[in-house]
């Protein structure tokens, strides 16, 4: 309805609207009593004198209940002084706006609500009441509380930062790491609490340009001087509008994981630390071994070369039996500690299986054979290929195989397969139809010098060699394993990834005539540096088949430059460990002074500490023997003329390629024809076959210690000897392997040599066996052995 204009009132009138004073107060009060909200009217004084219907159903109370009670039956026992607070600041001429707080309903249930709260002035601006509005925010607020309580539970440090940089809130852990209150750290500079100001900053900026940052390293410091590492994460928080208003941070303590890391790695450093005082342990624990072994072994040889009865002959066999044993024992650990500290060198290629089970087989066959297992290799058809170390590798599956036929029963069978795995991996499996392995023993079965009982039984073994193939396959990437049931047989699997075959073949390598390298002209004088009086003793003895030659002893390393000077020596053995001064230093002198700077001088030593041989040829030593030291090597040494050649009694006898067995029978059959030939007959070749066999022990140590110092000359010249010596006694599997280590060495290539050299080890073990069954058993009988079947 249109607006009428009352012209002599000079005014506009709306229908229904109130004309009159009375009539605008009733419209407002039904307006003010149809809101939701609770509006209420206060004196000064906060008498309440008037309550709308909003404020009924908030509170409880009706108007009757209400109007005439102060203001403060509202107020929470817990802020008495509220209510007083507001009405002098209204009194005063100011304002409340969107206030929250706690108040208390009839029922006495307490309810979180909004407040406004404005003055009423008469005309002239006098204050005569005080108005307010109350909104039940309860909802809200209960919501708000279980956020802020979440912030106060959390233990990390929370902020928010405004756009200035200045802290708007904190929770109660950001209190504590600092240790100031709460009032104290709002309108803070935020970063006046880490140690490094700036780079807070930086931080803090980064959050703003780029949203956020993460992991953040930073350092907070507590009023009392104490630290706290922590890891800084931030992002911006925005208006409904989208606008930044600042940056909420959470600072997560890291203090213990970076004490812990510490820790683990001063516990890292200890145990590197450990493992080279270990290292070192069992290398000076070699040379305490080696040097009695070397009279054990040294005085048992000396021994075997007399005319003995059957039972003294006995009796020195078990000494030097236990003698060899124990020195493989020292050569294994020091395997194992080598593998474990890093220092073993492997080298990956693509290697053939077939190839690998074919020559482990073929080592292994003469054991087989003598305990009556046969061994089916059921990989020879396959053409599987895997990343390893081609002799490591060999040497692993040799142990395996060996452990097969000795845990075997007499016409057992072992038997050899590959079988296809998950993640592109092959599994070499080595089953037999053993003993077995009872359930409860498995999980000792790889510890070290762990036998489970076989070391009363008559099977010989250290309780190594599983161990050390577990950390041989552990270093290529792979494992091992093994399944068992006792009286049945075991099954013993190694895992390692496939691989492309290789581009090329290396192709075979043709035999090397042997050649050793001279010492000295025919000795006549021999000076012995030694301060170990069994070792002199030992060295007296065997001097004693030499009688022309003359023997002068100094147990101090003075005295022997005093005597070396005055006797001219043809030949000096030195000992390294002297009680005055170094075997180095004895050495450095006798190279110094011209009157002995040409004589030859070998090095008797049973240190093989990685990178003692290369220093010292560096340094002028002509030769370097490890302890036990090969007796018949030494006077072979002793003997060498001038020319380098050796003595006329050498012989050397051509290859055969007939069989598969470690010995070649060709040259078997070409020994056995020659015992007869010669005047001492069978005892003149078994002293033959003991000799090569000490002697290759003594090159083979020698070549260990070339190879890990990586002195190609003296791995050539060792390899190539003992590939000569080797096939002269029919060992083709060591000599094929030496001859490779030569060809590597001649082309200054040591890389996968080391392995190679241990896998030797093995083709060894298993060529001196067979010898020893075919010229040393029943030797005492006046008989020569059979030459072997090509098994």
């Amino acid at each position: 309805m249109p607006a009428r204009v009352d012209k002599q009132a000079g005014s506009v009138s709306t229908p229904g609207v109130p004309q009159t004073v009375e009539g605008w107060s009733a419209l407002l009060a039904s307006i003010v009593d149809a809101s939701d909200d609770a509006i209420m009217a206060k004196t000064p004084d906060g008498i309440i004198i008037s309550w709308n219907h909003g404020a009924e159903v908030i509170y409880g109370y009706s108007a009757d209940e209400i109007i005439g009670k102060p203001v403060s039956v509202l107020t929470h026992p817990d802020r008495p002084k509220e209510m007083d607070e507001i009405l002098h600041h209204i009194r005063g001429g100011g304002r409340v706006a969107h206030y929250e707080a706690l108040r208390v309903c009839k029922d006495g249930s307490e309810i979180w609500v909004s407040i406004t709260v404005s003055p009423i002035l008469d005309s002239a601006g006098n204050l005569i009441g005080v108005s307010s509005t109350a909104r039940d925010v309860t909802a809200k607020a209960q919501a708000s509380q279980y956020a802020r309580s979440l912030i106060e539970a959390s233990l990390d440090p929370l902020v928010t930062i405004s756009a200035e940089g200045k802290i708007t809130d904190v929770n109660e852990a950001s209190v504590k790491v600092t240790g100031f209150p709460r009032e104290k750290l709002i309108g803070a500079d935020f970063s006046d609490y880490f140690t490094d100001p700036d780079q807070a900053r930086l931080g803090y900026q980064q959050a703003f340009s780029e949203g956020s940052v993460t992991d953040y390293p930073l350092t907070i410091r507590h009023k009392d001087g104490r630290l706290t590492e922590v890891l800084y994460n931030a992002s911006v928080y925005k208006d409904s509008r989208g606008a930044v208003l600042g940056v909420f941070a959470a600072a997560r303590d890291v203090t213990e994981r970076q004490e812990a890391e510490t820790e683990l790695e001063l516990a890292r450093l200890e145990a590197d630390r450990a493992n080279h005082a270990k290292s070192d342990f069992l290398s000076r624990m070699s040379h305490e071994l080696r040097t009695p072994l070397n009279a054990v072994l040294g005085f048992g040889q000396l021994l075997e070369l007399d005319e003995l009865n059957t039972a003294q002959r006995d009796s020195v066999e078990h000494i030097t039996k236990a003698g060899r044993h124990l020195l493989g024992l020292i050569n294994e650990v020091l395997d194992i500690s080598r593998v474990e500290s890093g220092e073993l060198r492997l080298s990956l290629e693509s290697v053939s299986l077939r190839d690998v089970v074919g020559a482990a087989v073929g080592m292994v066959r003469p054991l087989a054979a003598a305990r009556v297992v046969r061994i089916d290799d059921l990989v020879a058809g396959g053409e599987e290929y895997v990343r390893a170390d081609l002799q490591r590798l060999k040497q692993v599956v040799v142990n395996l195989l060996a452990n097969a036929v000795k845990y075997n029963r007499e016409g057992g069978e072992v038997s050899v397969v590959c079988e296809a795995v998950s993640d592109g991996r092959v599994r070499l499996v080595v089953a037999d139809t053993g003993i077995g392995i009872a359930e409860c023993d498995l999980a000792r079965l790889f510890l070290p010098f762990e036998r489970l009982g076989a070391e009363q039984s008559d099977v010989e073994g250290t309780g190594l060699g599983l161990t050390l193939a577990k950390h041989l396959v552990k270093a290529m990437g792979g494992e091992v394993g093994a399944t068992s049931q006792a009286g049945v047989g075991s099954s013993f699997w190694v895992e390692l990834p496939l691989t492309d075959a290789p581009r090329e073949r290396p192709a075979d390598l043709l035999p090397l005539p042997v050649a050793p390298a001279p010492i000295s002209a025919r000795a006549r004088t021999v000076l012995y540096v030694e301060d170990n009086l069994s070792n002199v003793k030992l060295v007296e003895r065997i001097m004693a088949r030499r009688p022309e030659i003359t023997l002068v002893v100094a147990m101090q390393g003075r005295l022997a430059l005093d005597l070396a000077r005055e006797h001219q020596p043809s030949l000096i053995l030195l000992d390294l460990h002297l009680p005055d001064v170094s075997g180095e230093e004895v050495l450095q002198g006798l190279r110094a002074d011209p009157r002995t700077s040409a004589t030859p001088v070998v090095v008797l030593s049973a240190d093989a500490t990685p990178g003692q041989v290369q220093r010292l040829r560096a340094q002028g030593a002509t030769d370097y023997l490890t302890k036990p030291f090969d007796i018949p090597r030494l006077l072979a040494l002793i003997d060498v003329d001038g020319s380098g050649e050796q003595p006329s009694t050498a012989r050397e006898i051509p290859s055969g390629t007939a069989g598969s067995g470690p010995l070649d029978p060709m040259i078997v059959a070409s020994l056995h024809d020659l015992g007869r030939d010669v005047e001492a007959g069978n005892a003149g070749m078994r002293d033959a076959v003991t000799t090569f066999i000490d002697n290759s022990e003594s090159l083979f140590a020698d070549l260990r210690v070339a190879v890990l110092d990586g002195d190609i000359a003296d791995v050539e010249r060792i390899a190539h000897s003992l590939a000569g010596s080797a096939a002269s006694f029919g060992a083709r599997n060591v000599a094929e392997g030496c001859r490779e280590v030569d060809a590597r060495a001649r082309a200054s290539d040591l890389g996968g040599v080391p392995m190679l050299v241990a896998g030797l080890d093995d083709a060894f073990t298993v060529a001196r066996a067979a010898l020893r069954a075919e010229f040393l058993e029943g030797a005492d009988r006046g008989i020569a052995a059979a030459p072997p079947e090509d098994v």
